[in-house]
Protein backbone atom coordinates (compact mmCIF):
# COMPACT_ATOMS: atom_id res chain seq x y z
CA UNK A 1 0.00 0.00 0.00
CA UNK A 2 0.93 3.63 -0.49
CA UNK A 3 2.06 5.96 2.20
CA UNK A 4 -0.70 8.10 2.73
CA UNK A 5 0.97 11.53 3.76
CA UNK A 6 -1.03 13.87 6.00
CA UNK A 7 0.17 17.75 6.81
CA UNK A 8 -1.61 20.39 8.52
CA UNK A 9 -1.61 23.95 6.36
CA UNK A 10 -2.90 26.74 8.35
CA UNK A 11 -6.18 25.62 10.25
CA UNK A 12 -6.93 22.52 8.10
CA UNK A 13 -5.15 19.36 7.03
CA UNK A 14 -4.41 18.33 3.79
CA UNK A 15 -3.72 14.39 2.23
CA UNK A 16 -0.96 13.20 -0.74
CA UNK A 17 0.16 9.72 -1.81
CA UNK A 18 1.89 9.06 -4.99
CA UNK A 19 -0.10 7.58 -7.30
CA UNK A 20 2.67 6.51 -10.44
CA UNK A 21 5.05 7.79 -12.76
CA UNK A 22 3.80 9.14 -16.59
CA UNK A 23 6.48 9.87 -19.01
CA UNK A 24 9.33 9.84 -15.94
CA UNK A 25 7.70 12.36 -13.60
CA UNK A 26 5.82 11.57 -10.40
CA UNK A 27 2.41 12.27 -10.19
CA UNK A 28 0.64 12.51 -7.22
CA UNK A 29 -2.83 12.93 -5.85
CA UNK A 30 -3.53 15.74 -2.95
CA UNK A 31 -6.52 17.09 -1.53
CA UNK A 32 -7.22 19.36 1.40
CA UNK A 33 -9.10 21.02 3.70
CA UNK A 34 -10.29 18.48 6.14
CA UNK A 35 -10.74 19.64 10.22
CA UNK A 36 -9.04 16.32 11.54
CA UNK A 37 -5.61 14.64 11.36
CA UNK A 38 -8.04 11.28 11.37
CA UNK A 39 -10.68 12.69 8.54
CA UNK A 40 -7.62 13.82 6.18
CA UNK A 41 -6.18 10.09 6.39
CA UNK A 42 -9.22 8.70 6.09
CA UNK A 43 -10.43 10.61 2.96
CA UNK A 44 -7.11 9.40 1.60
CA UNK A 45 -7.22 5.97 2.28
CA UNK A 46 -10.92 6.25 -0.17
CA UNK A 47 -8.67 7.76 -2.44
CA UNK A 48 -6.06 5.41 -2.74
CA UNK A 49 -8.25 2.95 -2.95
CA UNK A 50 -10.21 4.23 -5.46
CA UNK A 51 -7.04 4.29 -7.36
CA UNK A 52 -6.70 1.03 -6.88
CA UNK A 53 -10.18 0.11 -9.02
CA UNK A 54 -9.43 2.10 -11.41
CA UNK A 55 -12.09 4.76 -10.42
CA UNK A 56 -9.62 7.47 -10.62
CA UNK A 57 -6.99 7.21 -13.18
CA UNK A 58 -3.41 8.82 -14.10
CA UNK A 59 -3.38 11.60 -17.30
CA UNK A 60 -0.55 11.44 -19.07
CA UNK A 61 0.10 15.85 -20.24
CA UNK A 62 1.83 14.71 -23.28
CA UNK A 63 -0.35 15.37 -26.04
CA UNK A 64 0.85 14.61 -29.76
CA UNK A 65 0.36 16.53 -33.10
CA UNK A 66 -0.98 13.01 -34.13
CA UNK A 67 -3.47 13.14 -31.39
CA UNK A 68 -4.49 16.61 -32.14
CA UNK A 69 -4.66 15.90 -35.94
CA UNK A 70 -6.91 12.48 -35.32
CA UNK A 71 -9.31 14.12 -33.01
CA UNK A 72 -10.20 17.00 -35.37
CA UNK A 73 -10.55 14.99 -38.49
CA UNK A 74 -12.92 12.52 -36.44
CA UNK A 75 -14.76 15.73 -35.51
CA UNK A 76 -14.79 17.27 -38.50
CA UNK A 77 -16.11 13.99 -40.29
CA UNK A 78 -18.98 13.73 -37.41
CA UNK A 79 -19.80 17.30 -38.77
CA UNK A 80 -19.96 17.03 -42.17
CA UNK A 81 -21.71 13.87 -42.10
CA UNK A 82 -24.99 14.93 -39.90
CA UNK A 83 -27.59 15.93 -42.41
CA UNK A 84 -30.18 18.36 -40.85
CA UNK A 85 -33.80 17.29 -41.65
CA UNK A 86 -35.73 19.67 -43.96
CA UNK A 87 -38.24 21.79 -42.54
CA UNK A 88 -41.80 20.11 -42.72
CA UNK A 89 -44.86 22.12 -43.63
CA UNK A 90 -48.02 21.60 -42.25
CA UNK A 91 -51.12 20.79 -43.79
Amino acid sequence: MATIRTRKRGRTYSYIFEAGQVNGKRKTVKKGGFKTKEAAYNAGVEAYADLKHGNIGIVSDHITLRTIWITGCMAWRLLTSVRLPSPSTKR
